[in-house]
Order: structure tokens, then C-alpha cells, then sequence
């Protein structure tokens, strides 16, 4: 035997870092196995099994590891290595069963769920490491190997493994090649007593000061058990991957790695991913020959957007990884501890990827072998190892029972490898969002089965609602149609009153596509004023009385509705300027009361069509400002023909009218009973808030159907159980209007769990109140299975998309999109909004819209949908300090989890349009005056926090970096002229022109690309800040701009940048500089063109759309545009410009269209140096557009780069990183 490393039982060695870590572990449960590790060798030819134990022996002798235990020392764990002794390897013959395999598998297994005594020696029994030889035919043999994670990590088990190999093919008696595990420990101990120590302290410091949140592919937490799932697949991906990464300049790993990246993040939705990475501990080439356990787990930190590029998020894992690779020495517990995590259930990182290159080319003998590992240790939450092999990659998938089934393991496996090889394949150009996630058996369920009709579903009648209601009441003239108090209406007397009302609204001039507005109290009256708008064509715009009156005159002042029915109560609180007719009046009534009892005619209103608008009811906007939803008669005769297959309701039901006709959930209540012959119970306000009370009106008038927000039936449950005694003829209570718990419904149902059905019905009102339905029982209620929705109405599509629209998979969050026959015809008078709300329908018919709700769901395996909640939750504010309040503000805008008061907001990838948002939702939640410029001053939490207090405060503001500041947030505003996106730096500023509108913010994602020792300032439009007459003249533009200019750096030699207009802006100063006997030495143009280009000026309404186009909105329906159109667009809620005042988007609009005038009557001079342009290649306004077009303007060279988007798109991020990344260098070379 070769010389052994000699035990010491005297000499007790301190544990490594990892080695206390699993210790302590292990002692909070002293009996778990789950730090077994196991790995078995399959042997492809004949073994010896007495040459076999001798090399073992002799491995075991050289090998410290296997011979260790842990004592307790005075309180303290401390390692002892043991003499060699005798070892005897067992060989099992399993040859001889029917499934030998399984016979080994089984006793391996077996082995592996024994607890082990860490203290205990061989020679007392102690089993911290052992082995077996498996006999599973004469040409197939397995070596087993099962030692305590706290001995050993996973490439000094591949160390022993390939030493084995080596002495069963070649006895070698020479010294042994294995280090001493005190070169381990001393390493480590130098290293800690180091300053690299202190160095990589502060990296990971840094990196990780704010704590980010970890995401995981499941919900809650669990602590690793005693076991784990385990599922295997493999990969023909390598090779694709490899060229991924050949293409980013770096190797397949890091290919994988993003790919895994890219999977949480589509899975998740979070753009911040912490992986898990195992790295070796190792500090020296001497420890590389020492069997241990020094293996680090360590935090990679990725930030992923749906439109990060394949490329870029090689490049960034690349990147990521490489410097990980240079601090990897610091333990991660380490960092655990520094972050105060040690105690608190917040992980440092979610699920770890596990890359192994080290048991490839194994032999014994002549037998060629390989490697299975059967267990790593404990499995906190997902852990993938991956193994390469000749051309493919071999996966295990380990996954924490208490978080993950075996289902949803097999799920992840599945789809990740699908993923993974659409990833590798994809080019490197395309956006991580658009990698599909699905199968196409996938696709195909969510899309079509899942959206499929129901088959007996008839088509909606062709009629209106009035039509409709006045064949109903031929039928059944005699039958009750409403009742209120004690007084009822037949079908037949509401049909007659509400046409006279009809024939009196006509003879105002009301019909078809005009606005009648209601301002009533419930009553039998409404009911028929109702009525009686839709018969005279118009459309109701229901004033609830409840409403506050601002809301009420913002509507009206919004709708401006034709004439008002109210009666004298209520109209005195209602603003004048509109026709009244008081329903209380005797001069009104006398005029109605002459009028017909027939139904109006097509002659007498004009024709009236199920497309007509039927009502516009509005709703609560995120900013405020209420919104008109139009909804037409077919959107609601449709919405009770899709779902009569679940109700079939009949004469004989009875309806409350429980809600204000202000909300959507009365047209359901209301149309729902007298489209089929039904009778209306109206409840009083005062009745609707007193549960008792509703309760007895229910028994009392016998009600059938009731509809109900979850809110007010948990009150009216509670108000059944306290008086048991009233009987009910329920058939149906309809939920809707909010997330419904279903925790809240077993008492209902210990009450009376035969009848009614309870049906959960989500809707929104652009789609016509109800979207979907599911019939709840008292399993579901049992089994707490989130707030179900259930499918969609027969007649809509449901979709679940992600930010780029691509369907989401079962059990992923996505955002509920909705199309198909309900969707509203938009917001009235609100263009802008409407296109952004009604977009194109990608996954139906050309032409199809979809409406993006807000809301967020996911899938169940069996097509239902689980409702989460909103995207777009409103950040609570009582007594939250304002720096906790901006933190979740910046991470909502950036789509971040959580943003630490530190993190840059265009360092986490804000832009310009991000900040002009972000500013609106600070104002909206503060109710402090904010601007942009406020931002790019204070890109940080903290820097807007103190400008936020400054503002208020006499003395301003006190920072540890510059004492007292009366610098406050509004101090710097976004619109002047000159825009100071970065102040400091030592270096020449960069200043960069606006495009045609007149904003620079674009150019706030040059932040992180250049230089941050070079300032940069945009240049902006006048008549921003305040009204002010364009420019008359490209000369006297510049002029004023250099003024503004030579206010910041008064000498050259002075660097221009310029984008589309901006670039002969900055040619035309540079040239004017120049004549003045200054250095311009850097001039930079972004897709700009000089006057030759163009043969005559745009039209109006063409520099209109040009405009639109530039702000990102492409579809603008037909009809001509005019600048009020723009206005209320470019004003819209949600547009980046909502903020602004009217008159600086009016400025916008005049400065566009100011900007092709000055252009086409320019007189440009010859520059004096290099130009740097870049070209847009994608959908180029001519093809005559070249950078050459400015030879005749340079006296020197055009340097051209081709950018691979459109012209409106060069500051987006993509493009703009590109762009940027050139112009930095050349910035550098231009800078003595």
C-alpha cells in the first residue's frame, strides 16, 4: 500500500467555514439524513472485486476525509481524523434478480435514509462514510459511496473517484496525491486574516445592500426536509448553447445559466433574479489535491426585462459570473450575517444551478464508467445540476418536497429543457419575452380549448334593449315589472309610462348617440326614466345622488350630457347650463302625461341599432379622473344570451335592483329581469345598508336571484345567522364586483348548503360587467382554493398574457386581457386612453381588439382562473415615512420588487418616459409638487427625499455630504431649455439636442452607458417652461442655445449630440461656434438629415401624426387629426406626458411642427471636422436617407453605423445601449 495520510485521535482540528455550517445544521435535527450525500460509479465491463478493495483501502488510507469524525471540544465541534484500520468492501450480487437494478437501487436508498452519529469512529461503528460493490452482471458492476456532506463536497468526491479509478488500473505503492486537510484550514485562515477578505466583504456589501427580494418558481416557504424529489432528463442543447455563448464571447455555461435566468424570470415576472451558484472553496492549486468540504454557495444577481435581448443577458451573466468568480472566496454565511439574515427565514438567494465538469473520461481497467449521484445534500428550494457529456447535457432537477409535488417538479423539468433548447436556438437578438414558453399542445389548450364556446349557446338577438323589453311586455302585458315599497308597475304600465317620457325627451331633440343624463334616487321612476332614454334612442349617463358633488360636476362638465331628468331635490345640487326635465314638477308632468303611451317609432327618433351606444357608466381612474366606459344594446343583449345556458332565467324570477345604477353590476340586475319577464325589486338606500333588513325583503317578496358584492353577503350572511327564521326562495346568489374569499362562505354553507347555487362571476365594466363564471360548491370552500373566477363567458376570449403579450403557462401570473363580443367601444372622448387600453388582439382574427384589465390571475390545470390582484396596487400611505413610500413607488415604476434607497433609478434601467410616470405617481401619492428634473438631480431614493423635505423646510435640508441644502424638489424644472441630466464629472459636458418635439428626456438613458466623469446636459425647446413664441429661424434657434450653453461651459472645446432635428440643430451651433473662432470637437448626429432630403413641407395633419408616431402611438383609427385631438391624446392617463401642464404640450405640438419649417429654410454652413452618425435602418421614412446626405455640410468624414430599429426608437433601451456604447468611445478618443 502507498504511504497514508497518518490519523491523530490527540490532535483536534477546528472545522472549515462550510464544515461548521452543516454541523450546526445538522444538530437542530439530529436524526435527519438529508446531509447524507451518495453518489454510485456504473462500471460497463468486468471487475475484480479483491483488486478493487485494495485500491479502495488505499484511498481510504491516503484520504483524511473518509477517516474523519467531529468531537465536541470544550463546547466547541472540532474534527479528529482517525487511523485507517481495516476496511472490508462489501460486494452485493444482485445479478441473479429479476430486476437487479432495482435491488441495488433500493438498498442504496435504503442506506441513504440512515442517520449517522458524527461523533462515533469506524471502529466504534461509526458510519460517516461507507461503500458497497454491486454485482449486476459480469459486465455491469456499480460502486456505491454514501459520506456526511460535513466530510466531503462534490469535487472532492470526484477526486477520490477518479484516485480509484486510477490504482484499480495502475497499483501505484508511490506517495500519496492527496493533501492534508490542515492546508485547508490554514488557507482559509490566511485568507480571513487578509485584506482580500475586507476587499471581497465590501464587493458583496455593495452588491447586495439593499436585500433584494428572492424570488422562487412556488409560493411559501419550507425548510429543507428529510428527503427531496428528484427528476432526470437530458439535452441535445450543448452544442446550440455553445454558439449562443461563442456569439457573446464566452462559454456555454454562462449560456445556460442566462437560459435558467430568463426561465425565473418568465415565470415570475421579476426582473430581479438571485440564483444560487456553487463555486469551490478552494484558495490555492495545493487544495485542489485535498479531499474536503470547502464548497461556497453564492448569490448571482441577474436584472432581466421581458425585452433584455439573448445577447445581453449572456453578456450580463458573463459579466456577473467573472466577477462572482473573483470574490469567490467569501462564504456565503458570511454574507448572510453581514446582511442580518442569520435568524430570519429570507433566503440570500432562490433556486441554485449547479454546473459539474468533472467526471468525464472515466475508466477502470478497460472498463470505461460514469458517474450518478443519488444525493447532495439538503434542497432548500429547486437546485439543477448539470453535467456535460459528449454533445448533450444530463440534468437533475432536486426539488424541496415541502415546496414543490412531484407534478409540479416534472412540470418545471419539462418545460425548462423546452425552454432551454428555444433559447439556444433562438438568435441572439431576440427579446428573453418572446421565447416561447409553451407547447404548442400548450398553446393551442390556453388559446382555443380553454376559450372554446359552449355548444348550445344561441346567438344574441339583433334587437336593442328597448325592442326587446317591449315584446316582453306583449307577451306578458299583465305581469309585474317593478316593485318599490308598496307600490308595483305592471309590464304593460311601465311600457306606457316610460313612452310618454320617451315622446317628451323626442320632442327636446333627444335620439340616437346623444347623452341623456339621470341624477335620481332609487325608485320605481328611475326605472322608468331608464326606460325611457333607451326608447328615444339616446343613451343613460347614471349621476348617483350618493356621489360626491365634485364627481358629478366633473362628469357632467366630461359627458356633456343633452338634457338631465332629475327632480328638485337633487337638481339643486347639480350645476346649470343643461336642459332639466324634473320628474317632480307639475308643468313637467302635465307635458309628459299629454304624450303617447305607444311605442316610439323610427321616424319619430330617428333608426336606432345595437351598435348605438345604450349607456356610458363611469369609473374610478388611477390617477383620479373618472373615465366614461360606452357600451352599446348588443354588448348586454349578448351578455344574457352567452350565460342563459348556466341560468335560464324565467318569468317566474325575482330580482333585487340592490346597487346604484351607477355601477355595472345594475345593468345585470336590471335587464336581467325584465328581458325575461322577471319582476324588479328596487331597494331603497336605506334598506341596501341594513343587512337585517334586506334579509326580510328577500323573504318577504320571495327573490330568486340575488347579486351581491362578496363585501355586502358577508355582512348579509352574518345578519342570516344571527335570525335563522327567514325563509328564503333563492335559486341563484351572483357574485361579482370584488375578490371574492372563499374562507368567508362556511357558515353560509353549514347553514343551508342545498340551495342556492353560488356563482362567482369577475367582470369589468369595459367588458360589459360580467367576464367569467364558476359555480362555487362546498369542496372548493373546503379545500381554500384561492379567489376563483372560472372560465370566460362563451361569446369572450380570457387571455393571461405577459408584458409582451405571449400567453403565460398554467400556475404563472399573468395580466387578464379580455376580448370578444362585450368589449365597450372605448372611453368617451378619450382617444388616447382608449387606444391604450383596447389594443390589438394578437391572438384572434385580424382586426380583433383585447382589452388589457389590469388585473392579475393564473391558470388552473383544468382551465379555470385563479384572480391574484391588481398590477397597479396603489401604495398605502398612512404614516409611512416618505423614503419607504419613494422605495415602493421607483421599484413599482421599474417593475422591481424592492428598490433600496441607494439604487440609481436609471442604473436599474428607469428612462425618460419611466420618470415622467414615476414623477406622476409620486404627486398623486405625496400630494407634494414634484418635477422630472427633480429626478435626474436625485436619480436615488434618499437624494428625492431630501429635495422632497427641503421644499418645506425654512432651514432646507440637512445630508451627512453637504450639511444644510435649500435645494427643494421643484427647484430644477424638467422643461427649461437647459436640462441637467448629470452635473458632476471632471470632464467637457455632453450636450444633447432635442428631437422635433422639443423634450431631451430621452436622452436620460445615456446615464448609464457614458462616462461618469463626463456631465450631460439636454438642450430642450423654449416655451416649455412657459409660453413663449417659437423660433423664426434654424440661426436664431441655435443662437439662443448657445447663450443658454456658454452659461455652463463658456470656452470650447465644447461636444455636441443630436437627435433627428437635433442633429442640424447641433450642426448648425457647431458651425456658428466655429465662425466665433471656437473648438467644436465632437459632433454626433442620430438619425438627422439636412435640408436636401425633403421636397416640401409636411401638411398639418401630417406633421400631427408624424408626432404621434414619434410618441409611440401607431394605431390612430381614421378620420383627419387635429391638434385638439393630439392635445387630448398626448394628455391622456397614461401617457408619459399626462403630467405636464396643457400649455407645454401645446408647446409640443407647435414646436413639431415649427421644426420641419426651420429645416426646409435652412442655410447650413460648412463643419469643420469628423461627423459620428448613426442611421435607422428599420422602415425608413425614404430610401434616399443616407449619412452621406451630409457630405456636402462636412468638411471631413461621415463615420455611419447602422442601428437596427426604427427612427422613433434610437433612445430606447436596445438601441440606445448600442448606440451609446460607440459614442463613449469615441468620446474617450476625442478627450486628450
Amino acid at each position: 500500500m502507498g504511504r497514508t495520510m497518518p490519523g491523530c485521535a490527540d490532535e483536534r482540528l477546528p472545522l472549515s467555514a462550510a464544515q461548521s455550517e452543516i454541523w450546526f445544521a445538522q444538530q437542530l435535527d439530529r436524526a435527519n439524513p438529508i446531509f447524507n450525500t451518495a453518489e454510485y460509479v456504473e462500471i460497463d465491463g468486468a471487475v475484480e472485486p479483491a483488486r478493487f478493495a485494495a485500491a479502495l483501502r488505499q484511498v481510504v488510507g491516503e484520504a483524511e476525509a473518509l477517516r474523519l469524525r467531529v468531537v465536541d471540544d470544550a463546547g466547541e465541534p472540532r474534527q479528529v481524523i482517525d487511523e485507517a484500520g481495516e476496511f472490508e468492501l462489501p460486494v452485493i450480487d444482485c445479478s441473479a434478480a429479476t430486476e437487479p437494478d432495482a435491488q441495488a437501487l433500493a438498498w442504496m436508498r435504503a442506506d441513504l435514509r440512515e442517520p449517522v452519529d458524527l461523533t462515533r469512529s469506524r471502529a466504534d461503528g461509526g458510519r460517516l462514510w461507507t461503500a458497497a460493490l454491486f454485482k449486476l452482471g459480469d459486465e455491469r458492476w456499480w460502486w456505491y459511496q454514501r459520506i456526511h456532506h460535513v466530510s466531503i463536497d462534490g469535487y472532492g468526491f470526484s477526486i477520490i473517484i477518479r484516485r480509484v479509478a486510477e490504482l484499480y488500473s495502475t497499483p501505484d505503492d508511490g506517495c500519496s496525491p492527496f493533501g492534508s486537510l490542515r492546508s485547508l484550514l490554514a488557507e482559509e485562515r490566511d485568507y480571513r486574516d487578509s485584506p482580500k477578505f475586507d476587499r471581497d466583504a465590501e464587493f458583496w456589501g455593495e452588491q447586495f445592500a439593499d436585500r433584494p427580494d428572492v424570488v422562487s418558481l412556488t409560493g411559501g416557504s419550507s425548510a429543507s426536509g428529510h428527503s427531496f424529489h428528484r427528476q432526470t432528463d437530458a439535452s441535445g442543447a450543448a452544442d446550440a448553447l455553445a454558439a449562443a455563448a461563442n456569439e457573446s464571447r464566452t462559454i456555454w455555461s454562462d449560456a445556460l445559466i442566462a437560459a435558467f435566468g430568463a426561465y425565473l424570470h418568465r415565470m415570475t415576472g421579476a426582473r430581479d433574479i438571485v440564483l444560487g451558484l456553487p463555486v469551490m472553496g478552494r484558495l490555492g492549486s495545493a487544495s485542489l489535491r485535498v479531499p474536503g468540504m470547502v464548497v461556497n454557495v453564492l448569490p448571482l444577481r441577474l436584472r432581466i426585462a421581458a425585452n433584455t435581448t439573448r445577447a445581453e443577458l449572456i453578456s450580463q451573466v458573463a459579466k456577473a459570473v467573472r466577477q462572482l468568480r473573483r470574490h469567490r472566496h467569501y462564504r456565503g454565511e458570511d454574507l448572510r450575517r453581514d446582511l442580518k439574515l442569520l435568524g430570519s427565514d429570507r433566503p440570500l438567494f432562490g433556486p441554485m444551478i449547479n454546473i459539474k465538469s468533472f467526471d468525464c473520461d472515466l475508466v477502470f481497467g478497460d472498463s470505461p464508467a460514469s458517474v450518478h449521484n443519488l444525493a447532495a445534500g439538503p434542497v432548500d428550494d429547486l437546485t439543477i445540476a448539470v453535467y456535460a457529456g459528449a454533445g448533450d447535457l444530463r440534468f437533475e432537477f432536486d426539488a424541496n418536497p415541502g415546496r414543490y409535488s412531484e407534478r409540479e417538479l416534472a412540470a418545471h423539468r419539462d418545460r425548462f429543457l423546452r425552454f432551454l433548447a428555444a433559447f439556444a436556438d433562438c438568435a441572439g437578438d431576440t427579446q428573453v419575452g418572446l421565447i416561447d414558453l409553451l407547447s404548442p399542445e400548450e398553446r393551442d389548450r390556453i388559446l382555443h380549448e380553454w376559450n372554446a364556446p359552449i355548444a348550445d349557446v344561441q346567438g344574441p338577438s339583433a334587437a336593442t334593449l328597448p325592442r326587446l323589453f317591449e315584446e316582453q311586455a306583449a307577451r306578458t302585458p299583465d305581469a309585474l315589472a317593478v316593485t318599490f315599497g308598496a307600490r308595483n308597475l305592471s309590464y304593460a304600465e311601465l311600457n306606457a309610462r316610460a313612452n310618454q317620457l320617451a315622446h317628451h325627451l323626442i320632442d327636446h331633440g333627444v335620439g340616437p348617440e346623444q347623452l341623456v343624463a339621470l341624477a335620481l334616487p332609487r325608485s320605481a321612476e328611475l326605472v322608468v326614466a331608464l326606460i325611457a332614454v333607451l326608447k328615444a334612442g339616446a343613451a343613460y349617463l347614471p349621476l348617483d345622488p350618493g356621489h360626491p358633488a365634485e364627481r358629478i360636476r366633473y362628469v357632467l362638465g366630461d359627458a356633456q350630457p343633452t338634457v338631465l331628468i332629475s327632480d328638485h331635490e337633487h337638481a339643486a345640487r347639480l350645476p346649470d347650463g343643461i336642459t332639466r326635465i324634473l320628474l317632480d314638477d307639475s308643468v313637467a308632468i302635465a307635458e309628459i302625461t299629454r304624450h303617447s303611451h305607444w311605442d316610439p317609432k323610427p321616424g319619430e327618433r330617428g333608426p336606432l341599432a345595437p351598435e348605438h351606444t345604450a349607456y356610458v357608466i363611469y369609473t374610478p381612474g388611477s390617477t383620479g379622473r373618472p373615465k366614461g366606459v360606452s357600451i352599446p344594446h348588443h354588448n348586454v343583449v349578448r351578455l344574457f344570451s352567452a350565460t342563459d345556458p348556466w341560468f335560464s332565467f324565467d318569468g317566474n324570477d325575482v330580482w333585487t335592483l340592490f346597487h346604484s345604477y351607477a355601477f355595472d353590476f345594475s345593468v345585470w340586475e336590471l335587464w336581467g329581469a325584465l328581458l325575461h319577464g322577471g319582476r324588479l325589486v328596487v331597494v331603497s338606500h336605506e334598506v341596501s345598508r341594513s343587512p337585517q333588513e334586506f334579509l326580510r325583503l328577500l323573504a318577504r317578496e320571495r327573490v330568486t336571484v340575488l347579486n351581491q358584492t362578496p363585501s355586502a353577503f358577508y355582512r348579509l350572511s352574518q345578519a342570516d345567522g344571527e335570525d335563522p327564521g327567514n325563509e328564503l326562495a333563492l335559486r341563484y346568489v351572483i357574485f361579482g364586483g370584488e375578490a371574492l374569499e372563499l374562507s368567508r362562505l362556511d357558515e353560509w354553507y353549514a347553514r343551508r348548503s342545498e340551495s342556492p347555487k353560488l356563482i362567482n362571476m369577475y367582470g369589468i365594466a369595459e367588458a360589459t360587467v360580467h367576464v367569467s363564471y364558476v359555480e362555487l360548491d362546498r369542496a372548493m370552500v373546503a379545500r381554500r382554493d384561492g379567489s376563483l373566477i372560472g372560465r370566460g363567458l362563451p361569446d369572450l376570449r380570457v387571455y393571461l398574457l405577459d408584458e409582451l403579450l405571449q400567453p403565460v403557462p398554467p400556475g404563472v401570473v399573468g395580466e387578464l386581457y379580455v376580448a370578444g363580443e362585450g368589449l365597450a367601444r372605448g372611453y368617451l372622448g378619450r382617444r388616447g386612453l382608449t387606444a391604450q387600453r383596447f389594443v390589438a388582439d394578437p391572438h384572434g382574427e385580424p382586426g380583433t381588439r383585447m382589452y388589457r384589465s389590469g388585473d392579475l390571475g393564473r391558470w388552473r390545470v383544468d382551465g379555470g382562473i385563479e384572480f391574484v390582484g391588481r398590477a397597479d396596487q396603489q401604495v398605502n400611505v398612512p404614516r409611512k415615512p416618505t423614503e419607504e413610500i419613494l422605495c415602493g413607488l421607483f421599484a413599482e415604476a421599474l417593475g422591481l420588487p424592492r428598490v433600496g434607497i441607494d439604487d440609481d433609478f436609471f442604473d436599474l434601467g428607469g428612462h425618460s418616459l419611466l420618470a415622467a410616470k414615476l414623477i406622476g405617481r409620486i404627486r398623486d401619492a405625496l400630494g407634494r409638487r414634484v418635477d422630472v428634473g427633480s429626478l435626474f438631480a436625485a436619480p436615488t431614493v434618499a437624494g428625492l427625499a431630501r429635495r422632497l423635505h427641503g421644499c418645506d423646510s425654512p432651514e432646507g435640508c440637512y445630508s451627512q455630504e453637504g450639511g444644510y441644502s435649500r435645494e427643494g424638489g421643484g427647484s430644477r424644472d424638467a422643461l427649461e431649455i437647459l436640462l441637467p441630466l448629470r452635473t458632476g464629472g471632471s470632464q467637457e459636458p455632453l450636450f444633447c439636442v432635442h428631437p422635433d418635439a422639443g423634450l431631451a428626456w430621452p436622452f436620460s438613458g445615456l446615464l448609464k452607458h457614458i462616462d461618469a466623469e463626463r456631465p450631460i446636459y439636454g438642450i430642450q425647446s423654449p416655451g416649455l417652461a412657459e409660453p413663449k413664441p417659437v423660433a423664426a429661424s434654424l440661426h436664431e434657434m441655435a443662437a439662443e442655445y448657445l447663450e443658454h450653453i456658454r452659461r455652463v461651459q463658456p470656452r470650447g472645446p465644447y461636444y455636441f449630440l443630436g437627435w433627428s432635428f437635433g442633429g442640424v440643430v447641433a450642426h448648425e451651433m457647431s458651425t456658428q461656434l466655429q465662425a466665433q473662432g471656437e473648438e467644436v470637437r465632437f459632433l454626433c448626429m442620430l438619425d438627422s438629415y439636412p435640408k436636401d432630403v425633403w421636397d416640401e413641407l409636411p401638411t398639418e395633419e401630417e406633421a400631427l401624426k408624424r408626432l404621434l408616431y414619434m410618441a409611440g402611438y401607431s394605431e390612430l383609427g381614421d378620420g383627419p387629426l387635429t391638434r385638439a385631438d393630439v392635445l387630448a391624446i398626448l394628455s391622456a392617463e397614461g401617457s408619459a406626458l399626462a403630467n405636464l401642464e396643457a400649455h407645454s404640450i401645446t408647446a409640443i405640438i407647435d414646436n413639431f411642427a415649427n421644426c420641419a419649417v426651420l429645416e426646409h429654410q435652412a442655410d447650413h454652413d460648412k463643419y469643420q471636422g469628423d461627423v459620428l452618425f448613426f442611421t435607422a435602418t428599420v422602415n425608413p421614412a425614404r430610401s434616399t436617407l443616407t449619412a452621406q446626405t451630409w457630405q456636402p455640410y462636412v468638411d471631413g468624414t461621415v463615420h455611419n453605423h447602422d442601428i437596427a430599429c426604427e427612427h422613433k426608437d434610437m433612445t430606447q433601451r436596445g438601441p440606445l445601449a448600442e448606440i451609446a456604447a460607440i459614442v463613449d468611445q469615441a468620446l474617450t478618443e476625442a478627450t486628450p
